[in-house]
């Protein structure tokens, strides 16, 4: 299976494409919470099982895509994601750091947050 696995790896990455079928997931609802009313939609969230090649390809992706952004340096200081040694906590370290900072110096500081975790929910 390894040669046919990395043969489909590196002919998705030659092309910039994809296999349709190996996009295809299984979705299957899970309950959020066992206490929950089972009969209300809204007590379920749905998973998605994607074919174990295309977790394959993602993973051969994203290490290419780490030893090229280390290589080439090509993602900015202040980018978290997809860097190791970076997370959600580094960056909120760097803005609070980068606002006392600022109020140190005698700077005016505002902060302005955007949350779109809701913003393509439908009714």
């Amino acid at each position: 299976m390894v040669p046919v696995i990395r043969h489909i790896c590196n002919l998705s990455l030659q092309t910039c494409s994809f296999l349709t079928a190996l996009k295809q997931a299984l979705a299957q609802p899970r309950v959020k919470n066992r206490t929950l009313d089972l009969e209300h939609l809204k007590s379920y969230r749905p998973i998605s099982k994607l074919p174990y090649v295309s977790n394959v390809v993602e993973r051969v992706v994203a290490k290419r895509f780490i030893s090229n952004d280390n290589t080439f340096d090509l993602l900015s200081t202040h980018q978290s994601a997809y860097r190791q040694h970076h997370s959600t906590e580094t960056a909120i370290l760097s803005v609070h750091n980068d606002l006392m900072r600022a109020v140190d110096d005698g700077k005016v500081t505002i902060l302005v947050l955007l949350d779109l975790s809701a913003a393509f929910d439908r009714p």
